[in-house]
């Protein structure tokens, strides 16, 4: 397992496996007047379908957990659309609850 930023000012890791790239997960760090340290947003968290459920997802999820911790950031947090039950399922497994709804408005 490899762990490398790949863009430069930005938060974008990928997993690799051989030289092969199965997992994918971007952050977004922000600071909210609830959390003056900061906020953490999962923006994206994606797997390679051939490589799901061999817990890939779960080491890209601790991974920004540590790092987040690391920087003192106080929350964590991320959308899943409401029909993705097997996403809602995975961050549920792993600590994540919900605390509000998300609304948006497609353009």
């Amino acid at each position: 397992m490899k762990w490398k930023n790949i863009l430069k000012y930005n938060e974008c890791y990928v997993y690799e496996n051989e030289g092969e790239i199965i997992g994918f997960i971007s952050l977004i760090f922000y600071i909210t007047i609830f959390h003056k340290v900061g906020t953490v947003l999962i923006n994206e968290l994606i797997v390679n379908e051939r490589h799901r459920n061999q817990q890939v997802g779960k080491q890209l999820l601790e991974y920004a957990i540590s790092e987040s911790s690391k920087r003192g950031i106080d929350e964590i947090e991320v959308g899943v659309m409401k029909n993705n039950e097997s996403a809602i399922r995975f961050y549920k497994q792993n600590g994540l609850n919900e605390e509000y709804y998300l609304l948006g408005l497609n353009l």
